[in-house]
């Protein structure tokens, strides 16, 4: 499991200051990078090793721009956001690897102001509730403070799950209650299935925050499926194509019990994993839901290829989905730059396919973004669900790099469903 990363935290121990008369003295912060923290040099010799290489880049890089500080300069999120991204392609093209989670965190995430985005130098002045947002003065840290309370507490979730998540070892697995069923009223949330039918009991505040990520992609598909009430009576098998896959997606595998559970017609779930980024099959993990559902599902990969040329090459005969899922899609991101590889596949989606489709997304904004495509072909779409929040998102809080609509972001936390229909000749 990869570590992450808090500028004002040891990184070597993820301990914190602690204050001496009523006083916070900030940890010596790495002199190459000036990003990291640690709490003593014997720490911080014990983690040059794993850090060295990063630093070295970003040392020459801050000495190149003649900042003291890497992003020493007035920013607006939104030019500041575009800085880091540019400054992690840099460093990644330097080092030939992508960049650790800890690494691009350390970037993101500096140790500037939450008002004017600027270093905050030696001050050590933060909410004292989070823990996470700090600031340059009082003043900024007064003016800043609605706008940062929508975000405090799941700030503060984030922080504690990271202080409390065993790096060493893998997440505990919480199993569904025996007394559950599926005659049972499906739960309201994914926060009401934790408590009700889950044995969550025994888990660290970690390990039940960071299940529901995983399980937050296979409740979402059940929800979709209730909603769109694409199974039909005399219909006993579904064809599930999730496009832009990555290994995030694959993980369903091992908990798709959870599926049958709550959608038991399902005799047999055919999956489709495809996209740019999608894993090369994982056989033990595949060979592991094999057996696990036996006859009940029907796995396939297809990495390193775009749906709309996927689509294309397969015969006649292929069977088509029932429905295609883009989690956390992002259909918008590129939209006019010749790096935009979505619009040919959601163009192929709207022209070839009947089909229900179902796209989450991290913000109401992107969600509202992500949609567009789909709200101009009316009368051949029909909105089932329009940027409306998931039940079943994930709850556990990711810092939000953008910083313009909020702080924070979870997975599938907005949910659009469509049904696609073609023109059918008379």
């Amino acid at each position: 499991m990869e570590k992450d990363f808090y500028h004002h935290v040891c990184h070597a121990c993820r301990s914190v200051p602690e204050p001496v008369a009523g006083v916070y003295q900030k940890f010596k912060s790495c002199s190459g990078c000036k990003l990291i923290s640690y709490c003593s040099v014997s720490h911080q010799r014990a983690d040059w090793p794993s850090h060295k290489s990063v630093c070295r880049h970003i040392k020459r890089m801050t000495e190149s721009y003649q900042f003291p500080a890497l992003f020493d300069l007035t920013h607006s999120p939104q030019s500041l956001y575009q800085a880091q991204n540019e400054t992690i392609l840099l460093l990644e093209q330097s080092l030939n690897r992508p960049l650790r989670l800890d690494e691009r965190s350390s970037i993101f995430f500096p140790d500037i102001c939450g008002l004017c985005l600027r270093p905050n130098g030696k001050a050590y002045i933060f909410c004292s509730r989070c823990q996470v947002q700090f600031y340059c003065s009082d003043e900024h840290k007064n003016i800043h403070a609605a706008i940062h309370e929508k975000d405090c507490q799941s700030l503060k979730l984030g922080f504690q799950v990271f202080k409390d998540r065993n790096l060493d070892t893998m997440p505990g697995r919480a199993d569904i209650k025996q007394s559950v069923n599926s005659g049972m009223k499906f739960p309201a949330s994914l926060d009401d299935y934790l408590s009700t039918c889950l044995d969550v009991d025994s888990l660290s505040l970690a390990d039940r925050i960071g299940l529901t990520d995983v399980l937050s992609y296979v409740m979402t598909l059940v929800y979709a499926v209730r909603k769109s009430n694409v199974l039909t009576v005399d219909k006993s098998s579904l064809c599930v194509h999730i496009i832009g896959a990555n290994v995030v997606e694959s993980n369903m595998l091992v908990i798709l019990e959870h599926f049958f559970l709550w959608l038991d017609t399902v005799r047999v779930l055919d999956l489709v994993f495809v996209g740019p980024d999608c894993p090369p099959p994982d056989s033990d993990l595949i060979e592991y839901a094999m057996l696990k559902f036996r006859n009940r599902l029907s796995v396939k990969f297809h990495e390193r290829v775009l749906y709309h040329d996927m689509m294309k090459a397969l015969p006649q005969t292929a069977r088509k989905p029932d429905l295609i899922v883009a989690f956390n899609c992002g259909f918008h991101e590129y939209e006019g730059l010749e790096t935009d590889t979505w619009l040919p596949t959601i163009e192929y989606i709207l022209t070839n396919l009947s089909t229900i489709l179902v796209c989450t997304a991290y913000t109401p904004l992107e969600a509202e973004n992500d949609s567009k495509p789909f709200v101009k072909r009316n009368p051949q779409v029909r909105t089932i669900k329009f940027c409306e929040r998931n039940p079943f998102r994930s709850l556990m809080p990711y810092r939000n790099p953008e910083r313009t609509e909020s702080s924070v972001f979870f997975f599938n936390q907005m949910l659009s469903i469509f049904s696609i229909e073609q023109d059918i000749p008379q």
